[in-house]
């Protein structure tokens, strides 16, 4: 280490007071004899005083330290320093790497990422909270006249209120997912859905144990006109396993009418 790094180690251990005593005696008695150390003593000294309200301020707060730096910056010195070719004072206060941003930085893309998120919430709730599909509860059939005339027993006896309620739900879900979905994709910048359509579903049996799905769409400009739809299954369960493609077909021709906007 050089005389001159080992005078500068020992000042700032001196204002730091990190001397042992020994060490200490020694100084102070080098300092009375040499006023270029003591000098050099002063300007530490009062750099260390004034970098002391920094010393509690955690390193993310950039903007308390750059205001503390600004109000101890001389313009003419600065300009005089930057000019010349004499290496600058390091003033050593807490801080954290350079290439880190300012904490105020860091967090803006965030602040904006969470107001952006809470806009789409707000402009995305009203779409998915106001249904536009209205349903009736189903009308179950089991008329005798759509079975073989010889047959006394209906299949539907075999299904309890459950297994009708389950089937029905699994087609109300996936129809409202599917019309809602078709809805937001057509207009994405509407606030609201579209308006309301009432919609009524029968399930009959026929002839063979198949079961016959109606579903009924009444037009939500109050003049009473009807859409109709009616497929066909071997039993309930495959019509709940089929309730996509049902949905599917059913949003697709109401999302082309027209005058239900």
């Amino acid at each position: 280490m050089s005389n001159e790094n080992n005078i500068t180690e020992k000042t700032l251990r001196y204002i730091h007071g990190e001397m042992s005593d020994a060490e200490l005696r020694e100084f102070e008695a080098i300092l009375k004899l040499d006023p270029s150390l003591q000098k050099t003593v002063a300007e530490d000294r009062s750099i260390f005083e004034r970098s002391k309200p920094l010393r509690g301020i955690p390193g993310g707060q950039w903007d308390k330290l750059v205001d503390h730096i600004l109000k101890e910056m001389d313009p003419a010195s600065s300009t005089a320093l930057k000019n010349s070719e004499e290496p600058g004072i390091i003033i050593p206060f807490p801080a954290k790497a350079s290439g880190e941003k300012p904490a105020h930085r860091r967090r803006f893309p965030g602040i904006v990422l969470a107001a952006a998120a809470a806009l789409l919430l707000l402009f995305l709730i009203p779409r998915w909270l106001l249904s536009p599909l209205s349903w009736q509860a189903p009308l179950i059939d089991q008329s005798s006249a759509l079975r073989d005339g010889g047959d006394q027993e209906t299949v539907f006896q075999r299904y309890t209120e459950q297994d009708f309620q389950k089937a029905f739900g699994r087609f109300q879900e996936s129809m409202n997912r599917t019309y809602r979905h078709r809805d937001f994709k057509s207009r994405p910048f509407s606030l609201l859905p579209r308006r309301e359509w009432k919609l009524s579903t029968s399930i009959r049996e026929m002839r063979a144990g198949r079961v016959a799905i109606s579903v009924t769409a009444v037009h939500p400009d109050g003049t009473g006109t009807t859409k109709e739809w009616t497929e066909y299954y071997r039993n309930l369960e495959a019509w709940g396993a089929d309730a996509d493609a049902l949905s599917q077909r059913i949003a697709g021709e109401l999302g082309e009418l027209h005058g239900h906007e």
